[in-house]
């Protein structure tokens, strides 16, 4: 009797213990339960803030991309507000900001709306605005206004308020310009037609003149017009100069050296010249001094990643946008045309300057000994406008002046022409090879090339006076840059 009450004793014991145990694990899993709830809605809310947060941030930027693309996106109506004068402010945006400018009266569609994968939205910009530039403290130099921007998440309606202070830098500094019309920093003889307009010629060696028939306008039809080299001018028999008597280098080519020479960069007029005469002898000077531009590898490359376009060319001389070497990605050189041409070029005022470049498939600076492929063009239907950084040697043939219309080319006095200006391209072309071609193409604007210039029929260059202190700068350029942000709710 007493064993059978001491058993019933231990089996109730222990099954007591077992209740409060299944009683704990349950509490246990209703607290982790609470916990895990609150954790997910806490991860919810956070979720929905970060939407909104990332939605008033986009409004801002949008405003911001308007100020760098001279207005492309923004409403018809305050879009010339966002085209920046030559310091790179924005005089109309000062003029009309008033007490603010409300995005949303323009319509809904200019107020960005944040999507999943799947398409669906999960936050968008409620309220955006353009608001004068009151300094906050401490102060902003050349604050340009604020953007306010409320971002509210999809359902929850959790709101967060971004204001951006917008500002243009203090230093515009223009990518490097162009000094001189056509530059060659080849160390060996620079040759070709060396057709030139309304600016110089540089050359860091010897300069073999061509025909003088190919010459075109003398020191008198063309003030602007020069000839300058750091070695020595070479004239062929067709100008019919004297050099017997005289120190000339040996081969094709005679040099005209004044003996009595001791400065550098001194016209070579004082020489006899036969029937050369001063018009063309002073334009021309040798052993000149000169200051050559130097062009930032990285920093175009950057430019062209980000904002531009940007290629790669194998050793066969095919191109590939993006970098990327597949056959997807293979391209023809008319996808180095600037976008958005009318067929008669009636807005070509309007197509911004672009940067281009076309780089090597290992994608660093080519030394003076890296071998470099040659991308050959030939035909009509060129349209360059902008910067053109190319690393390789660069063969066009059969330009002419096709059927292209003609643009307006500008003179730095001011004199226009129309008559010859059925260019193949507008702006500043850099060769990080050599150019060679047949035809007369006509660029407008200049080119540098480091390893030589040649060809029967080389391009024909009217100098753009406006690249001289700096490439103009494009929306591809951000003058606009965030100054500080300040976030609420």
């Amino acid at each position: 009797m007493k064993h059978t009450q001491r058993t019933h004793r231990q089996q109730g014991s222990v099954l007591i213990t077992v209740i409060v145990l299944l009683i704990i694990a349950a509490m246990s899993v209703v607290a982790l339960t609470l916990t895990l709830q609150d954790y997910a809605r806490a991860q919810a809310k956070d979720r929905k803030e970060l939407q909104a947060f990332y939605a008033a941030e986009a409004g801002c930027h949008e405003v911001m991309a308007w100020m760098n693309t001279r207005g492309v996106g923004a409403p018809p109506a305050i879009a010339p507000y966002f085209t920046p004068d030559s310091t790179g402010n924005f005089p109309m945006l000062a003029a009309n900001i008033g007490s603010g400018i409300d995005i949303a009266a323009y319509g809904s569609q200019y107020l960005p709306v944040l999507r999943d994968a799947s398409g669906k939205e999960v936050a968008r910009v409620t309220d955006l605005k353009i608001l004068p530039p009151v300094q906050p403290d401490p102060p902003i130099d050349r604050l340009l206004c604020i953007v306010r921007s409320v971002g509210q998440a999809a359902r929850s309606g959790n709101t967060k308020v971004a204001e951006l202070y917008l500002a243009v830098p203090v230093s515009l500094d223009p990518l490097t310009g162009a000094p001189a019309a056509i530059m060659s920093y080849a160390s060996t003889s620079f040759g070709g037609n060396m057709k030139v307009h309304w600016g110089e010629v540089w050359s860091l060696s010897n300069i073999n003149m061509p025909n003088k028939s190919q010459m075109g306008d003398n020191q008198t039809q063309d003030p602007y017009k020069k000839y300058r080299t750091e070695g020595q001018i070479e004239f062929n028999s067709t100008w019919k100069a004297d050099k017997w008597g005289k120190p000339y280098a040996s081969g094709t080519y005679g040099t005209i050296v004044n003996p009595s020479l001791t400065t550098l960069n001194m016209p070579c007029d004082a020489v006899a010249y036969g029937s050369i005469g001063s018009d063309y002898g002073q334009m021309m000077y040798q052993r000149a001094s000169l200051k050559w531009p130097k062009y930032d590898y990285e920093l175009i490359k950057s430019i062209a990643k980000s904002k531009g376009r940007y290629f790669v060319v194998d050793a066969s001389g095919k191109l590939y946008r993006d970098g990327i070497v597949d056959a997807a990605h293979r391209v023809t050189f008319e996808a180095l045309n600037v976008s958005g041409v009318a067929p008669n070029r009636s807005n070509w005022d309007d197509i911004e300057y672009d940067v281009v470049m076309v780089d090597t498939i290992a994608g660093v600076k080519p030394t003076p000994s890296t071998p470099l492929p040659t991308i050959s063009i030939s035909g009509s239907g060129v349209n360059w406008k902008g910067l053109y950084y190319i690393c390789a040697n660069l063969d066009m043939s059969g330009l002419g002046t096709g059927s292209i219309p003609a643009i307006p080319m500008v003179r730095e006095d001011g004199l226009v022409n129309t008559k010859d200006g059925k260019v193949f391209m507008d702006g500043l072309l850099v060769l990080e090879g050599s150019f060679s071609g047949t035809g007369n193409g006509i660029l407008y604007g200049a080119c540098y090339i480091e390893r030589g210039y040649s060809g029967t029929g080389t391009i024909d260059v009217w100098y753009n006076v406006a690249l001289r202190d700096g490439f103009p700068r494009s929306p591809i350029m951000s003058n606009v840059s965030a100054a500080r942000w300040k976030f609420r709710q």
